[in-house]
């Protein structure tokens, strides 16, 4: 060979670093539409976040075996009002030790 390369080869060379390129375009809009998607999710995110706790009233999800999920604000209100005397299971999760005669005199069993 004389030193020169051959039109075909060439040609695939060209034909691959276009391709190359087209793909790493396709990457850098990708990822810039996600970022954006992400930076928009995490605004609405914040947003009911912040509504829900400025709402009055509190989430709180029972489940079948009488387990309680909800947020420490929740926790909170319910240790300090209205169910720290509902059951002493309750008292026991809010950190408080019932006797069980003040378990019996309780209303909300």
């Amino acid at each position: 060979m004389s030193g020169s390369l051959s039109p075909v080869f060439l040609f695939a060379l060209g034909l691959f670093a276009a391709l190359w390129l087209l793909a790493g375009l396709w990457a850098t809009v990708r990822g810039i539409a996600m970022q954006r998607r992400a930076a928009f999710v995490a605004g609405q995110a914040e947003r009911l976040a912040s509504l829900v706790e400025a709402s009055p009233q509190l989430p709180v999800i029972v489940r079948a075996d009488w387990r309680i999920e909800a947020s420490a604000r929740a926790i909170s209100t319910s240790c300090a009002g209205w169910a720290a005397g509902s059951t002493r299971r309750a008292m026991m999760r809010c950190g408080r030790r019932s006797s069980a005669r003040s378990a019996a005199q309780s209303p909300l069993r």
